[in-house]
């Protein structure tokens, strides 16, 4: 499927001034496993609440789209349990910068998802989306979506 969709992108949206990323991923309930796959999209988190997500992190395993580099083994599989938390995110988050000019980056991040881990969903994501308003100076200066899924 991403390497159609990069195909596709090439040809009908490509331009050296775009940048495309995207994420893709799929819960099997019977193998309780995750597949995943990214294109130049930050790593998916894997946190079981209270737990830091950074040793559970999915790394990509392609570009981002457009770049000749997306292929047929473009998703990996990992094994979740109840109970788990999957955290996918766009880098807003992690390139979020506070007074100091500090990025924030993927571990910032991951702790700011640790400490909000053992909420009930909605107020997890009210937590993250605070604490990162919070440590941000100024209004965000890129995209930020957010999707956090619970493992049954």
């Amino acid at each position: 499927m991403m390497k159609h969709l990069n195909t596709f992108v090439k040809g009908n949206l490509g331009s050296s001034v775009f940048y495309f990323t995207m994420v893709a991923a799929r819960l099997n309930y019977e193998d309780r496993s995750l597949e995943f796959a990214g294109a130049g999209h930050p790593p998916a988190m894997i946190v079981q609440p209270g737990e830091t997500p950074a040793v559970a992190r999915i790394a990509q395993r392609s570009p981002r789209l457009l770049d000749d580099a997306v292929d047929n083994e473009a998703s990996i599989e990992v094994p979740v349990q109840p109970g788990d938390r999957v955290v996918i995110y766009t880098d807003g988050f992690t390139e979020s910068f506070n007074a100091h000019s500090d990025m924030l980056g993927v571990e910032g991040f991951g702790e700011i998802v640790r400490e909000a881990s053992e909420l009930p969903l909605p107020e997890m994501k009210r937590q993250i989306l605070d604490r990162i308003e919070a440590w941000r100076s100024g209004p965000a200066a890129d995209d930020m979506s957010l999707v956090l899924i619970e493992v049954p």
